[in-house]
Order: C-alpha cells, then sequence, then structure tokens
C-alpha cells in the first residue's frame, strides 16, 4: 500500500544538451521543462545509453552487495521510452522477488522498489528527463525518493532474502526486463540513509571512501567497457552494448544569463488547490540562497508539521502537502496557516482543507 508523505522540493537540475539545453523543475510530483540557455560543466562527467533491448551493465556477485537489513540505492537515470517493466538496478530473481529490485512499472509508469517482503511504487517517471532516484530500506520500513523528495513509504519488516545473483544496471534477466534511455552516478549503500542524507549527497561527487558505502560507479570515465567501482571493494562492471554520452544532470553555478530567469523578490503564493483534499503544494520563490523554513499550524498557532527546514538556492520551489503531522497522522479538517521564514523573509496564508 502506497503513502504519499509530506515532502520538501530541491535545487534547480539543469539537464545538459550539445546545443538547444533545458532546465528542468522539480515541482515534487513530476517534472517541467522550461527553455534554457547553453550549460558547460564544471567537471568531465558523462553517463551511459541503454538501448531497451539487450544493453547493460554487470557489476558481478560479490557478497558486499547481497545486502539483506538495510540499503540504499540511489543514481540518476533518464529514460528515452518506458517500453514495460523498464530496470534500473537489480540483484535477485522475480517472481516472487528474491534479492532486490528498482525500476519502472509500466501501469503509471511509477518508480517501482521491489525486496520481496515489500514493494512499493513512487511517482511517475517522466520520459526525457533527468531524475534522480533512490529506494531505501531500513529493516521495517521501504521508501522511494525522486529528486530528493519521498514519493512513498510502506511497512515492510522482515529482511530482503539474499541471492548470489549478479547485480545489473538496466537488467533484469530473469523477465527480460531492460532499460531504454541514460545512467549516471549510481551508489549502494549498506545503510538506510535519510532524506537530509539523499538531498545533501545527491549532487555531489562521492571519494568512495564513505561510511556505509559498498558500490560506487560515477560513470566519469566516458571511453571503454569497464564501469569502475570506486569504494575499496573493487565491483566494477562490464558494459555490454551500452555506449557513453555526453549528455549528464548538471548542477553548477548559474551564469549571469541563466540568473536573469530566477526571481526578483521573495514571493509565498496561495496554496493549489485551495480547499484541498487530502494533498495541496505550496509554492514559493527565492531570488537568493536562504535558509529556508516552512511551517503549518492551527489556528490556535499550535504547530503541525514542518515541511522545510534547509538550506536552498534561489528559484521557483515547491513542496507538497498531504494533511498528516510531523507523527504522520492525518488531521482532521479546517483552517491552518502556512508560513515561510526565508533568511528575514517571512509570511503566512491560510488554507482550507475538506474532509
Amino acid at each position: 500500500m502506497k503513502h504519499i508523505i509530506a515532502v520538501i522540493s530541491i535545487s534547480l537540475l539543469f539537464s545538459q544538451a550539445p546545443s538547444s539545453a533545458k532546465y528542468v523543475r522539480d515541482q515534487g510530483h513530476g517534472m517541467d521543462t522550461a527553455p534554457g540557455p547553453h550549460l558547460s560543466r564544471d567537471r568531465n562527467d558523462f553517463s551511459l545509453e541503454f538501448d531497451g533491448i539487450s544493453n547493460n551493465v554487470d557489476c558481478g556477485s560479490d557478497s558486499i552487495l547481497g545486502l539483506t537489513d538495510q540499503i540504499t540505492i540511489e543514481g540518476w537515470v533518464r529514460p528515452t521510452a518506458i517500453d514495460g517493466w523498464d530496470a534500473i538496478l537489480n540483484r535477485g530473481t522475480c517472481c516472487p522477488m528474491v534479492g532486490y529490485y528498482l525500476g519502472i512499472n509500466p501501469e503509471g509508469n511509477t518508480l517501482r522498489w521491489n525486496i520481496g517482503v515489500g514493494a512499493i511504487d513512487g511517482d511517475p517517471m517522466v520520459v526525457g528527463a533527468w531524475v534522480h532516484v533512490a529506494a531505501v530500506f531500513d529493516g521495517a520500513t521501504m521508501r522511494t525518493y525522486q529528486n530528493g523528495v519521498e514519493t512513498g513509504s510502506v511497512g515492510a519488516p522482515g529482511t530482503i532474502s539474499f541471492t548470489s545473483d549478479n547485480l545489473k544496471l538496466a537488467s533484469q534477466d530473469a523477465n527480460d526486463y531492460t532499460f531504454h534511455g541514460r545512467m549516471d552516478d549510481f551508489r549502494v549503500w549498506g545503510t538506510a540513509l535519510t532524506q537530509q542524507q539523499i538531498q545533501e549527497n545527491m549532487s555531489t561527487e562521492l571519494t568512495g571512501s564513505e561510511d556505509g558505502l559498498v558500490g560506487y560507479w560515477n560513470f566519469n570515465e566516458g571511453a571503454g567497457d569497464t564501469l569502475n567501482d570506486l569504494t575499496p571493494n573493487g565491483n566494477s562492471g562490464l558494459i555490454s552494448g551500452a555506449e557513453w554520452s555526453a549528455d549528464v544532470p548538471f548542477q553548477g553555478e548559474l551564469t549571469t544569463d541563466q540568473a536573469s530567469a530566477l526571481p526578483t523578490r521573495y514571493v509565498l503564493h496561495q496554496n493549489h488547490p485551495n480547499p484541498f483534499n487530502p494533498v495541496t503544494t505550496l509554492t514559493y520563490d527565492l531570488p537568493e540562497d536562504a535558509s529556508v523554513r516552512i511551517l503549518i499550524h492551527d489556528m490556535m498557532g499550535r504547530p503541525v508539521r514542518t515541511l522545510v527546514s534547509a538550506r536552498q538556492g534561489a528559484g521557483h520551489r515547491s513542496v507538497r502537502w498531504n494533511a498528516t503531522d510531523d507523527a504522520g497522522t492525518p488531521i482532521g479538517a479546517g483552517l491552518y496557516l502556512y508560513t515561510i521564514q526565508a533568511d528575514d523573509f517571512r509570511e503566512t496564508r491560510k488554507m482550507l482543507l475538506l474532509k
């Protein structure tokens, strides 16, 4: 059973193309694209393009990748097409699931996370847009994240069944699932990362020596048929058929021309829809980097939910709320206040929850 959790938005993401770049803005429940200037990368970087037929990367069957108690999988994907059950990263067989599988469910094109003791769907994936995907299991709960935003949560007490099958990118051999599109910068952790940890590291290159990191492939080779594992575990992948691409999920500093598209003042917009039941979206504008807090109170001034508490870059941003409090408990109908505090800027608006 899928549960949508109130979430926070992330930084502007810029997707590079050779001649007609676009920027991609996270809305917390999918991606919007808008024309943007050509962007330059601040470091050498590449992605791999998979044909959705037979291409994959085989990272071997090392037992350190046979995680059973806790796991986090994360990386960047840009689907070119969704052709069925698309496998993003898999170690195991299905069905029933033995091991773990991250992919795309063709029923709604949603992000799919399956570990045998439970399965969950996140938000729909968007064809042609770079999206950071993450899947987490802490021994009791499964969660999915897209662009640092939690998009699904379900209780799944137990352990992942151990398998000695090879870990593969873009392929699940048992059911002939493949992936059609590009991938970049994948990590496998033996720990359950928090949303804050995912957000802090999703746009940052790692060293490979971080605590709990068991596999890290940054796709920076740009040539050859080996995808190097930067951890000491040495689970480098054998590339089969996939081609190197210079199209990457760019995270860099804005140029003057790019900055001209940014907001010129702080604004907290009216939520939409309003009235709502039970999910609504709050949008706000940041003309510069700021420490942002977005809080929800009832009409008596009692705190209900903290939606955002982070340092964020300039941009047009949004956050969803599903009418639950900080404990995840649904709240009653009525009027509520939502407030933004961004450095010295502060504004409050009202919204109406119907039941």
